[in-house]
């Protein structure tokens, strides 16, 4: 299997000079002055052009409006978005730098080896949830696989010829080493059980990876829905499953992993903002009152469904009770699944 180099990689860019640790420093000036001495500053940590980027950047520009102050969006990929959340809290703790959280840089990075140097619950603070969405299994439209099964007896007859494309520590990472352990019948103890013989090929960022599947040079991968509407529509990839519990209404005719043979199968990805620990109380409230609106206004509300996006629970405590549960979940999965770095 391909996957431990690319895990290799992702414990080199956490011992990086750019995640040397989180910098604690006291706010310069007074919060009752904020947000008045310039633009604020967003960091995304992938790079530009995949789901991520994309809903920070909308996020950016409708909470900007919000404050009346402008949000620079600077993009720092690696390590599955340690090195960019990594780097930002580097920064001062004045509410002035903004961070989209997610499952990869705020859960599954603190399931994989090495230590991730950052504590997303002891030194991050979230104001709000962005986005809940499914992923989708997808094979190109010519493909012979048309369900899940088809996928599974494949793997089966050809071991480790099917190629999958994935971002490290992302959602659809996830789904699909859960996937592999599911579809063979793997149980709660790990060193009985060979998971589905399919070889994960990594990407640095999101953006390419639906290029090279209707390219042929990969055979198939989960990809947040949103990202892969436009391809689907058009014709070129079709949809095997979504990850979601419910069939979704973007697609219905397709259906969930627990309806194709894997009970209770569910993987959502889902983003939000945060900011350092540290920054001061009333910034934080100003920002969480402030993205509270963002998410409830209609141009908000238009822009996910249109994308097959879920509207998520608002505000920070529900935030920050998701992003507990997802680190629990998938250490457990990382553990069971022997997902380790060389």
């Amino acid at each position: 299997m391909r996957r431990r180099p690319c895990l290799k990689l992702l414990a080199l860019s956490l011992l990086s000079p750019l995640a040397t640790g989180p910098v604690r420093a006291q706010p310069q000036g007074s919060e009752a002055a904020w947000p008045e001495r310039g633009s604020l500053r967003l960091v995304v940590p992938f790079p530009v052009g995949g789901a991520s980027d994309r809903i920070g950047r909308r996020a950016a520009r409708m909470l900007a409006q919000e404050i009346g102050q402008g949000i620079d969006v600077e993009n720092i990929g690696g390590a599955g978005g340690a090195v960019g959340v990594a780097q930002a809290l580097r920064q001062p703790a004045d509410g002035y730098t903004l961070i989209l959280g997610g499952i990869g840089q705020n859960a599954v990075v603190h399931a994989l080896p090495p230590a991730a140097p950052y504590d997303s619950r002891q030194d991050l603070i979230a104001l709000g949830l962005l986005h809940v969405g499914a992923n989708v299994l997808l094979v190109r439209a010519d493909s012979p696989l048309r369900r899940l099964r088809d996928l599974v007896a494949e793997a089966r007859r050809r071991p480790g010829q099917l190629q999958y494309a994935y971002t490290p520590a992302s959602s659809g990472h996830m789904a699909m080493e859960l996937l592999r352990r599911e579809a063979a019948g793997c149980g709660p103890v790990p060193p009985a059980c060979l998971p589905l013989p399919i070889t994960g090929l990594p990407y640095r960022g999101g953006g390419r990876l639906l290029q090279d599947l209707v390219d042929g040079r990969v055979s198939l991968l989960f990809v947040n829905l949103d990202t892969a509407l436009a391809d689907l529509r058009a014709g070129r990839v079709r949809a095997l499953a979504v990850s979601s519990a419910r069939r979704h209404p973007l697609l219905p005719e397709v259906p969930t992993l627990a309806e194709s043979g894997l009970p209770g199968f569910e993987v959502l990805s889902w983003s939000g903002l945060m900011v350092a620990r540290g920054t001061p109380a009333p910034i934080v409230e100003r920002l969480e009152a402030a993205l509270r609106r963002v998410m409830a206004s209609t141009e908000m509300q238009r822009a996910m469904q249109a994308e097959g996006l879920t509207l998520p629970p608002a505000g920070a405590e529900a935030h920050a009770q998701l992003m507990a549960r997802e680190i629990v979940r998938w250490q457990k999965l990382v553990r069971d699944a022997g997902i380790m770095p060389d």
